[in-house]
């Protein structure tokens, strides 16, 4: 769905919904006042003000704002960017029954990566994990048992994958489904007919192909070859490529990190990064990211771009420079690559920036 300024605004905080009702309250008995309004019309004034105020109090009973995916985003989980876009995951809590915890209820938004303009909204529900941004769809998955393609332009549902709704969308699966399985790394859906045959279903495209022996080879034989120590510099990266800089701690302090070259020697002494991980890299600029903390309680946030060879810092933003709010637990911090434009995006407590990769400095922020 498009986004609504009334409606987002006017469920964005409780406090704001009250200072609003307050304010047609006040409003409406100063106009209600002899120096206002001739008193025939005193009455009338005085009675739509009161229906305005009790319309706007009992709204949320009448459109419940989470059902429509409206409210502040709690948190932000994961973002996927291409040339284009980016598709921004985020969830709201559902209120739950008596006795019940809320339910998060996740939500995907697309924004335009140069200007920062929120094109879409879309509520998705609960349990959906985000897991690409396609030429034509954002694909979102639940459970390991369904897939869900967005529509990146208006937000439309393109399809939906389950057990359920396979055999009508592909002919090889109208016997019926035994199994199906989700593999985010070859970006694909693997399902088993009651006949015994296997499909490998193409989140790309959509396309559908019989299973060959060799589907998986690639997954299985590069996988032990990235290493742990480099896997969050290199998870948009493709297996087998070489180790870029290690991130790691001494045997007897692991939370203070230090650059290390792939032969595991220190580069700099001076440089360190208290629980620090990669955030991202560009390599045309030759900068790799970094993003560690203040203190040992996480609370505060700081992103330091550094020479690729390791043996400098570039700049350095802290959390507080950036219109972050602040929170008493440790922020969830979400990154991904903007490498058309040689940016990074960040997103931390609601709030999704784009970061000038050579700079550091913000080419918009907003919030969700």
């Amino acid at each position: 769905m498009t986004y609504n300024p009334f409606f987002d605004t006017f469920f964005s905080s409780f406090w704001y919904t009250l200072g609003l009702m307050a304010l047609l309250a006040v409003t409406g008995f100063i106009f209600r006042g002899p120096l206002f309004v001739n008193r025939k019309y005193k009455g009338w004034l005085g009675a739509f003000y009161f229906a305005l105020t009790m319309l706007l109090l009992f709204l949320p009973l009448f459109i419940n704002p989470n059902a429509w995916g409206f409210g502040p985003a709690i948190d932000i989980e994961n973002i996927k960017a291409d040339d284009r876009s980016a598709a921004v995951f985020d969830y709201i809590l559902e209120a739950g029954g008596e006795g019940d915890d809320p339910t998060p209820m996740y939500r995907v938004h697309m924004i335009d990566l140069k200007t920062g303009e929120k094109k879409f909204r879309k509520l998705l529900g609960p349990s959906f994990e985000l897991v690409a941004l396609t030429k034509d769809a954002v694909v979102a998955e639940r459970g390991n048992m369904e897939l869900v393609f967005i529509d990146r332009n208006d937000g439309h549902e393109l399809a939906r994958m389950n057990r359920e709704t396979l055999p009508g969308l592909y002919t090889e699966l109208a016997p019926g489904i035994d199994q199906v399985n989700i593999d985010r790394y070859d970006m694909t859906m693997h399902v088993s007919v009651i006949t015994g045959k296997h499909f490998t279903i193409s989140m790309n495209d959509r396309s559908i192909s019989p299973m060959t022996e060799n589907a998986r080879s690639i997954k299985d034989t590069a996988g032990p070859n990235l290493k742990a120590e480099d896997g969050s510099i290199r998870e948009r990266k493709k297996y087998g490529e070489p180790v870029l800089l290690k991130l790691e701690g001494q045997s007897w302090n692991d939370k203070v990190k230090k650059l290390k070259s792939p032969d595991d020697s220190i580069i700099n002494m001076q440089l360190e990064f208290l629980d620090g991980k990669f955030a991202g890299v560009n390599e045309k600029l030759q900068v790799a990211f970094i993003l560690h903390y203040e203190t040992t309680k996480n609370l505060h946030f700081l992103l330091s771009a550094v020479s690729l060879d390791g043996k400098k810092v570039l700049w350095q933003i802290k959390q507080k420079d950036l219109t972050v709010e602040e929170r008493e637990i440790p922020a969830l911090v979400c990154t991904a690559m903007a490498e058309s434009l040689d940016g990074l995006l960040l997103s931390a407590n609601g709030t999704v920036m784009l970061i000038d990769a050579a700079t550091g400095k913000v080419s918009w922020v907003n919030s969700l």
